[in-house]
């Protein structure tokens, strides 16, 4: 369900037909790529390793990032940072397209590790511009370690437990592939869960599994019917909670980018790679170079035109704003003149939902 808030107060409404939890953000914008698909092809593979649909999955309240593998303690770590990058929230930090994951599975099904980024690594330093300018411009793409999550011994499965679920994921995977357009993909992924899996009950002490090709093909599992999660439309306070974030961020940034500084204002309204920029006490740190520097924000006539919903998928969600204001940084008392004027801005801003409550994770122009 998308809702549209005019100017007026009015509101519009429009269907976003698909399954949420397995879209991705662009998808679910109407804009889908070749990536989206792999997105779906990822979910769908946790989904059959793990049981649990996405929206049941807990998320990193820093990077948002899926907490899936604890429930999949023999996993495959390689395997593991293969999915977990084609489940990436951002497009450009996914496989483009199938033969990218493709040529990654390929290395792995012949021992070799391919160079995958694992999703619990420490991000790199963030790029801030020298004079900080809060409010337009996408924010930077590196953030805090993630803690490392503490496994879980509850799921013991034997080997035949191991091979029922084989079948499971393999032939849940051919389905998904052939919608996904990453056919070449299905094969190569259910052999390497496969092995991964069966090889379960044997301590090894190298990361990835040791595979012989053989000469003939393996035939496939019969296909089993992908299970079709709850698709209920979001409730319509649910969908009002995330455009009145948007709208209490615009109205409360004299409060925290000017005195008092007002860090914990900061703390209920943002999350993950916007809170870090903001907060964090190094050089880079929005509000301590504002500090350090004797410098503040001030914004006169905010007059914000219009507040559309994108998507809510119950765990991510993103917002369209425009409005227009006077802004102006004070530096020592004086008015910083290439940061200050009359502007009008269109935003993407990108929400996460922490602990059950709706925060702003990332923002860029549109």
């Amino acid at each position: 369900m998308t809702t549209v808030i005019n100017s007026q107060g009015g509101t519009t409404r429009s269907i976003v037909v698909g399954t949420p939890g397995f879209m991705a953000s662009e998808q679910l914008a109407g804009r889908p790529t070749y990536a989206s698909d792999l997105y779906s092809l990822g979910l769908t593979a946790i989904y059959l390793l793990t049981g649990k649909h996405p929206q049941a999955l807990e998320t990193e309240s820093l990077t948002g990032d899926f907490i899936w593998r604890i429930h999949v303690p023999h996993m495959n770590p390689s395997l593991a940072n293969v999915i977990d990058k084609a489940i990436q929230i951002h497009l450009r930090d996914r496989y483009i397209t199938a033969s990218d994951m493709l040529a990654d599975l390929d290395l792995l099904k012949r021992g070799i590790e391919p160079t995958v980024i694992p999703s619990d690594s420490v991000a790199p330093s963030r790029s801030i511009p020298q004079v900080p300018y809060p409010i337009t411009g996408s924010i930077s793409q590196g953030q805090p370690t993630s803690p490392t999550p503490i496994v879980s011994s509850s799921l013991d499965y034997t080997s035949r437990d191991w091979k029922k679920r084989d079948a499971i994921i393999a032939g849940g995977l051919i389905g998904v592939s052939i919608l996904a357009g990453a056919f070449v993909i299905r094969a190569q992924l259910s052999d390497i869960i496969a092995s991964n899996n069966t090889s379960v009950s044997t301590e090894r002490s190298d990361p990835l599994p040791t595979l012989t090709p053989t000469p003939s093909p393996v035939a496939s599992p019969p296909p089993v019917a992908s299970p079709i999660p709850n698709t209920s439309p979001t409730p319509e306070a649910d969908n009002n909670e995330t455009t009145s974030l948007v709208s209490n961020w615009l109205q409360s940034r004299s409060r925290i980018f000017a005195s008092p500084f007002d860090l914990q204002l900061a703390a209920e309204l943002t999350t993950g790679k916007l809170y870090w920029d903001l907060t964090n006490t190094g050089s880079k740190g929005v509000i301590n170079w504002l500090i350090k520097n004797n410098a503040y924000y001030q914004y006169d006539n905010l007059n914000i035109s219009n507040i559309q919903l994108i998507y809510n998928n119950g765990v991510s969600a993103e917002v369209h704003a425009s409005w227009t204001e006077n802004r102006s940084l004070f530096v020592n008392g004086q008015i910083d003149p290439t940061k200050s004027g009359s502007s009008s801005e269109y935003v993407s801003f990108m929400l996460r939902r922490v602990d059950g409550q709706w925060k702003i994770e990332d923002y860029k122009d549109i």
